[in-house]
């Protein structure tokens, strides 16, 4: 219940999408599920397993924490965005394209998209029971035109 009121509070004003929806214990928690369900069930691009190459990888987050919260203000964005009916597929992969731009490694994406799902989703079940109003389809397109996937992501 507090996650949709901070998104229906969040969409009733005016704020930087970059501030993010989810509070920063509930980042912390997607951060750490998506970790937990991360070696030998997400998938590489070429549809394979990930698999950590020793014990300290595995046991080391793939990403930084300040790349993890960029990444869960795009998913929270489009969670929003697939509430309204609008084209969140395009959303994700320019983010997962910027992440191979900037150099990040196979499992580091496959992380991402774990973690951008994980975040989209959570947004969209908080929301998917109410309609979303031109008003807030408005706000949620200024909201892409800023998003986070348009800057780069932390290392």
């Amino acid at each position: 219940m507090r996650t949709l009121t901070i998104l229906f509070l969040f969409l009733s004003i005016s704020i930087p999408a970059a501030a993010g929806i989810l509070p920063p214990e509930h980042r912390e928690q997607l951060i750490q599920a998506a970790f937990a369900n991360f070696w030998g069930k997400a998938r590489l691009s070429n549809g394979n397993p990930v698999q950590p190459d020793n014990a300290a990888e595995r046991s080391t987050l793939p990403i930084s924490t300040a790349a993890a919260n960029h990444v869960i203000s795009a998913g929270e964005l489009s969670g929003i965005a697939e509430w309204c009916g609008m084209d969140w597929q395009t959303h994700f992969l320019s983010l997962t394209a910027k992440a191979r731009r900037q150099g990040f490694s196979e499992k580091q994406v496959a992380f991402i998209g774990l973690l951008h799902g994980m975040a989209q989703g959570n947004v969209y079940s908080a929301v998917q029971s109410k309609s979303c109003t031109v008003e807030q389809k408005s706000k949620a397109a200024q909201m892409l035109e800023t998003s986070p996937v348009k800057q780069e992501i932390p290392q």
